[in-house]
Order: C-alpha cells, then structure tokens, then sequence
C-alpha cells in the first residue's frame, strides 16, 4: 500500500463507508469495477497539493472471461508525466462463482444477504482496490515519499 493511500484511508474511511451505504439496491446491481476505483479514490484520496482524474481513468483488460483490469489514474494535470499516475488492478472471473464483484451482487439479488454484508464486502473490494495501488516511476528526482510502498497490517 502506498503511505499516502495509508494515511488518507485512515482519515477518510468512515466516508467510503458512508458512500457505499448510501447506494440504492439497483445501482450496486449495476456496479462494475470502474464504478469501484472511482468510488473508492474519490472518498479516500486526498494529497493535498495535486487531485486525481477520475474521469480520465484508463483501463487495460486483455482478459476475455476472466483476466485483470489494471486502471491507470492520472493526476488532474494539463499534461500528465509518467510519474503523474497512479496504477491499481483488480483481478476478475466469469461468473459469480469466481467473480468477487459478481457474487456480492448475487449475494444482494439472488440470495437475499443484508444490506450490511453487502456493503462490508464491497468496502473490502475497495481497500484491495487500494492497497494494490502503486504510482509508477516514483524514484530519482521524481521521488515523492509520500507515495512509498509500505506493508500494511491486515
């Protein structure tokens, strides 16, 4: 996990939590893991001197039924560097047997789960989301501390 992400998750957790609360039954059935990276960046991330794009977020997917979503999130920046993204990833299945996303949503249509289970399973996809961020490029003269990689506790 980045320490900037750390510090950030420990200030603006509460506020996740609250936006994923807050989402209608229909709109989780309709979430995908875009919806979640933004979701998750934008109640969490805060530097403090530069905001994240998160209408610009590009996604890589060379999976077919199943795969990894790699997301690069670039700083709100007239023209972005290399330096000036985030990377996070999110690995995905076909169905809900082997989709995280996919069965939370099954848990909430199908199987009738409690609100509440299903908001602390997509808040946990959130801090996966987060704690697989890294921010490329972060070394040299282009070294930000604040974007080092540390182990977390889990």
């Amino acid at each position: 996990m980045l320490k900037i992400i750390r510090d950030c998750w420990a200030k603006n957790q509460d506020k996740l939590r609250e936006a994923i609360a807050k989402l209608p039954d229909d709109e989780i059935d309709e979430l995908n893991y875009e919806k979640l990276v933004i979701m998750a960046f934008g109640n969490i991330f805060e530097s403090g001197t530069t905001e994240l794009n998160l209408t610009d977020i590009h996604v890589i997917d060379d999976g077919e039924y199943q795969g990894t979503f790699i997301f690069l999130i670039p700083f709100d920046l007239y023209q972005p560097c290399c330096d000036d993204y985030l990377m996070t990833y999110v690995d995905y299945g076909s169905c809900s047997g082997c989709d995280t996303l996919q069965a939370i949503q099954a848990e909430l249509s199908c199987y009738g789960e409690h609100r509440e289970t299903v908001n602390n399973d997509l808040f946990k996809v959130c801090l996966d989301i987060l704690r697989n961020t890294i921010k490329p490029y972060n070394f040299g003269w282009r070294h930000d501390d604040d974007f080092e990689q540390i182990e977390t506790e889990d």
